[in-house]
């Protein structure tokens, strides 16, 4: 598979992102859904400080978005 210049570009990020296991869980574990933080940690058993560590990075690079609900973010 062959990838332009600017595809590589915007790819590549996303890629190394991704290739964290602990984020690719998360990822899996959220799907579709809206959930709180909490309920991110019993899914996969990671402590809070590690879930929110890579909820940030995953947020950066676009792929979760945070929404209030309440006191849950």
């Amino acid at each position: 598979m062959n990838f332009r210049e600017p595809d590589q570009a915007q790819v590549i990020p996303a890629l190394k992102v991704l290739g964290e296991a602990n984020r690719l869980r998360i990822l899996c574990e959220l799907g579709l859904e809206c959930r709180p933080v909490t309920d991110v940690i019993n899914a996969t058993g990671l402590g809070q400080t590690n879930v929110s560590f890579h909820l940030r990075v995953l947020r950066e690079a676009g792929f979760v978005r945070a929404e209030r609900r309440g006191p849950f973010i």
